[in-house]
């Protein structure tokens, strides 16, 4: 098993260094919305600027350095890496950041040489408000978004004026508000997934639809009724989404392919040999055979 947290150290004072004077990495974000006829539009925390910053380390031959989620993309890596030094890659991981938007920056300021976290809708949103280039690779496997007891322990009880915790991220707010609209809970505008408070043309239960940093979301269980967690914090809070989310995301949905969890370089590297065996391993039927063992449903193996 590969040792995790090698952080070069020299390495992210540049990149940090070369970020300063610019915008400032985001706060998180609590902001509420009752009924949705108010029009106000909701803020996202992928709105933060972020310059480029430079390159600080050199690419070496038969190694690959990723950087990802903590949890199960770790351990799912810490399985392929052994795969890939049978074919003579070493697999360096970093895992200790718990964060949206640091493995992104590190990914194209050339520190790491690729990222493991997210989904295609969160890097498309990535790309276009930092102006970067990041590509995907391959669809590896589909988390879905539950919707966890809170105050209330089941969505029998849901009432008028209720309170739902949800991801403030414009991606994942699209996906919690499409979940809460095909549960019958919200009435939506606009394409499928994409909507955003102000896309909320129906609340039947007067909902209040709370935003949060989506890593701080299994806090809100003590405050909010109900919260939709992404798959990785729910984890991290100890949840296992097939036993105890109240309603989660269909994985066999339409949907399903453009939430998967990619893999993430920047684009002269799409092509690099160590980057394609690692997807190749990560699709293959050993990994397949781990993730459906150790996740019981919370994650789910792309088939193409």
């Amino acid at each position: 098993m590969q040792a995790r947290r090698a952080l070069c150290l020299t390495a992210v004072a540049v990149l940090l260094l070369s970020a300063c004077g610019k915008k400032e990495e985001p706060k998180p974000v609590v902001q509420s919305q009752t009924p949705a006829t108010t029009g106000q539009v909701s803020q996202s925390t992928e709105t933060a600027q972020t310059s480029s910053p430079v390159q600080v380390s050199q690419r070496r031959e038969n190694f690959l350095s990723v950087v990802c989620a903590p949890g199960a993309h770790g351990d799912i890596l810490d399985e392929a890496s052994l795969l890939l030094a049978k074919e003579g890659i070493t697999l360096e991981i970093h895992d200790e950041f718990d964060d949206y938007l640091i493995p992104n920056m590190f990914v194209d300021g050339g520190v790491y040489d690729c990222n493991f976290f997210q989904h295609e809708a969160y890097l498309e949103t990535f790309n276009r408000e930092q102006d970067t280039q990041l590509v995907s690779v391959g669809r590896i496997f589909f988390e879905p978004l539950g919707v966890y007891p809170g105050r209330k322990s089941a969505l029998g009880e849901l009432g008028d004026g209720d309170s739902i915790a949800i991801p403030a991220d414009a991606s994942n707010q699209g996906r919690a508000l499409q979940l809460l609209s095909d549960l019958n809970y919200l009435v939506l505008s606009g394409e499928k997934g994409e909507a955003g408070l102000s896309d909320i043309t129906g609340n039947p239960h007067n909902l209040n639809i709370i935003l949060m940093d989506a890593a701080l979301l299994p806090s809100a269980v003590s405050t909010a009724d109900y919260v939709v967690m992404n798959g990785n914090y729910a984890r991290q809070a100890l949840y296992t989404l097939t036993v105890d989310a109240l309603a989660y995301e269909n994985p066999k949905s339409a949907s399903a392919a453009r939430y998967a969890n990619v893999i993430v370089t920047r684009p002269e590297l799409a092509q690099d040999p160590a980057i394609r065996c690692l997807v190749e391993v990560l699709k293959g039927d050993t990994i397949r055979t781990f993730i459906e063992d150790h996740y019981a449903g919370g994650l789910v193996p792309c088939s193409e």
